[in-house]
């Protein structure tokens, strides 16, 4: 990660129109130098990483937990990531 602002999103098997509504609207913000880190928490639906792969935007590193780690674990492997 390389910008000085870094937006976190972690996500468990979410509604993918909801998904791709906050997806969009973090990449459309005015402000557009920040860094995009989603953390699939081990969604059992494929489609949430089809999704979130579906976007093509420099900004956005995407991490895929192997297991389900939870919201604060998974926080906190983001955090680390984090430069």
């Amino acid at each position: 990660m390389k910008n000085e602002v870094t937006v976190l999103m972690t996500v468990y098997n979410p509604d993918l129109s909801h998904l791709r509504d906050a997806i969009e609207s973090i990449l459309n913000q005015s402000y557009s130098n920040f860094d995009f880190l989603i953390i699939d928490d081990a969604s059992p639906n494929p489609e949430v990483c089809r999704l979130i792969e579906s976007f093509h935007d420099q900004r956005i590193k995407f991490i895929k937990n192997e297991i389900n780690l939870g919201v604060s674990e998974s926080i906190n492997k983001a955090l680390k990531l984090i430069d």
